[in-house]
């Protein structure tokens, strides 16, 4: 897949942390962040960055290391409506590597990207290996991790749950994204290559006779039908089919 950009300069690393929130306390998922970036500050990190999906679910702002840096609440989800505002959050802050945390419970998207099943996490990592940016590690549960390895097969997993102490889970934690941040770039390459043939059918049945569709798209049913050669426009597609008629 050719890359929109590539930020994997090593002597200004800046690893991105994608959080899906806590599953139960917030003390315990804050010392889970602070891990990761530990983590990554010892593969030579200058800079971490943490999105969280809920603010009112997620990290005590209070307890994080002065690494972090707390981006602002669903500010990545936020932008994935615009691609331009997609490309440029990435611009402005130059990730090297990506970290998934905590994610459980995936939402189906119905959506077939070369004839893979595709979830919305599944979606962003592919997303992110468009944009150059390698999703190396997923800290959380199997389900997560199977759908980002789909796009991303070597990227590193650990099951984040309650037979492991806190103390031993931060320290298994901070080994596992170290060494997948210190491999970026041999976990970098997605599976998939042009042209990229997508497939999304709605949940919903909805009547069509009157309603005007997107240029280069084709409806058969419920399904509607794209190929293109950049993923990126894709993508774009995608979520204006989506939120026009996806999410009724």
């Amino acid at each position: 897949m050719q890359n929109f950009c590539d930020f994997s300069d090593p002597s200004d690393l800046r690893v991105l942390l994608l959080s899906g929130g806590a599953e139960t306390s917030r003390i315990p998922h804050t010392e889970l962040v602070n891990a990761a970036a530990s983590g990554a500050l010892a593969a030579n990190a200058k800079n971490v960055f943490l999105c969280e999906e809920d603010e009112n679910n997620g990290v005590l702002a209070e307890y994080l290391q002065p690494i972090v840096r707390l981006l602002p609440a669903d500010s990545l989800t936020r932008c994935q409506r615009d691609l331009g505002e997609f490309k440029a959050f990435y611009q402005d802050h130059h990730f090297g590597a990506a970290v998934f945390l905590g994610y459980h419970g995936l939402k189906d998207l119905k959506l077939l990207v070369n004839g893979i099943p595709t979830t919305g996490l599944g979606l962003l990592a592919e997303t992110l290996a468009a944009l150059g940016v390698p999703v190396v590690a997923c800290l959380g549960d199997v389900d997560s991790y199977e759908e980002v390895q789909k796009w991303m097969p070597r990227a590193a997993f650990l099951a984040i749950h309650a037979a492991r102490s806190l103390e031993e889970t931060n320290q298994v934690v901070r080994e596992v994204v170290k060494s997948a941040v210190l491999e970026r770039t041999e976990r970098k390459r997605g599976v998939l290559s042009p042209p990229f043939e997508f497939e999304y059918s709605l949940t919903k049945p909805l009547d069509f006779s009157t309603r005007p569709l997107l240029l280069d798209v084709t409806l058969k049913g419920q399904s509607f039908f794209w190929s293109t050669w950049d993923f990126l426009y894709g993508w774009k597609v995608f979520w204006n089919i989506h939120s026009r008629y996806g999410a009724k």
